[in-house]
């Protein structure tokens, strides 16, 4: 593959232009697989945020852009399941022509407002509906979302009306309001 190879420790330059230009060539056929590329970092600090975090009711942002220069328009359909909607209209539709290919298209989601006190994890789905068969052929593309709940938990405490002396036993019931059924109990111990 590289025309200087059996070259020990010497390089000329012509040696190491054609090095170069094998490397280069050899790694963008890789690059030019078609595929869809989702980008999660729209910030400048160059931390990628994957899975997207969202507050329940907030909004976060995400791009999606091809891979590939398509020979025909590339549209993509996204689903969501009940916890993360798409903002605005509701659903998502994004159509890459082969002029604007690579150049990333804005995906806004809003994390579903739910009265109990959990946070949830939500999926959205990529799944390209029409197009060239190199990319009709692809496989979903998944982004996980997770939503920070934003409802307040409060304990609730209730013991019976008497006057305990000390050394006495006294059976104080907790709830945690707002809370989904939990699979076993949990115990707290109050001192007085």
């Amino acid at each position: 593959m590289y025309p200087c190879r059996g070259r020990a420790f010497s390089l000329t330059a012509s040696c190491l232009a054609a090095v170069l230009l094998a490397s280069l060539f050899s790694s963008s056929a890789a690059a030019q697989s078609p595929g869809i590329t989702i980008d999660t970092d729209l910030s400048t600090d160059g931390v990628q945020t994957s899975p997207l975090i969202v507050n329940e009711g907030g909004s976060v942002e995400y791009t999606v852009r091809l891979n590939t220069r398509p020979s025909a328009t590339v549209g993509i359909i996204g689903g969501t399941d009940t916890v993360v909607n798409f903002s605005g209209s509701g659903s998502l539709m994004l159509d890459f022509t082969s002029s604007n290919w690579d150049t990333e298209q804005t995906v806004t989601v809003t994390g579903t407002e739910d009265s109990d006190t959990d946070s949830e994890m939500g999926m959205i789905q990529h799944r390209v509906f029409s197009g060239p068969t190199e990319y009709t052929s692809l496989t979903d593309v998944f982004l996980t979302v997770n939503i920070n709940d934003n409802d307040p938990s409060t304990l609730t405490l209730s013991a019976p009306t008497l006057t305990p002396s000390e050394g006495d036993t006294v059976m104080v019931t907790a709830s945690l309001n707002n809370q989904a059924p939990r699979a076993s109990d949990t115990t707290v111990t109050l001192s007085i």
